[in-house]
């Protein structure tokens, strides 16, 4: 078994959060992604209890934010994505999901923490300028997924020939974020092949 199937399976919320999600393909995988990042924002939001709103970004089944809503002091979390999901959301304490393009979307509390997980392409590039712009925002934490479009004439990086094309698509995104205080690292947990993390911190 997974470290973090096991981790996800002992909580007692474990059958209330699949009961609302389902159905879900790929559920395991899912469940790594997520308590990979669980593991991560905990020490984030137990030091600031009700403190942060956590926008889940190109959230699909929202199984993260759904998890954060159960198990740790979060001011609220919201779930966003394109593409329309009928699922138990209001069986949720402190979660909305919101149907919509992240493209358009800019309504961001004060103090909020910006996810995504898996986000394909350049959806990735999008989360990061979101980081970047909106100042209410103070945290990323990135999952990237499948490679987009790189410009790498914009940024050099001499480590790009010696990594795969996933790695170098991270240490692409990485170099993106506007703030010295951010970290890249990858999770053997995860069962999927795109399992590095990004996080910054706005300065």
């Amino acid at each position: 078994m997974n470290k973090y199937l096991d981790e996800f399976l002992a909580l007692k919320c474990a059958g209330d959060i699949l009961n609302i999600i389902n159905p879900v393909q790929s559920i395991c995988k899912e469940i790594s992604e997520s308590m990979s990042i669980i593991k991560r924002i905990r020490g984030d939001l137990l030091e600031n209890k009700l403190f942060y709103t956590i926008y889940d970004l190109c959230a699909g089944n929202a199984l993260t934010s759904i998890i954060l809503a159960h198990l740790l002091p979060v001011k609220k979390c919201i779930a966003i994505d394109k593409r329309e999901r009928f699922r138990k959301w209001d069986r949720v304490n402190k979660f909305k999901y919101i149907f919509d393009n992240i493209f358009d979307f800019n309504n961001y509390d004060d103090n909020s923490i910006v996810m995504g997980i898996h986000p394909c392409g350049n959806l990735a590039v999008r989360i990061i300028d979101i980081f970047n712009d909106y100042k209410e925002i103070k945290v990323l934490y990135l999952m990237p997924c499948c490679v987009g479009n790189m410009n790498l004439n914009k940024i050099q990086n001499n480590l790009f020939d010696q990594v795969t094309k996933y790695e170098r698509w991270c240490m692409y995104l990485f170099e993106l974020i506007n703030s010295k205080n951010k970290s890249l690292a990858h999770d053997k947990y995860i069962m999927s092949p795109a399992n590095i993390i990004i996080k910054a911190i706005k300065e």
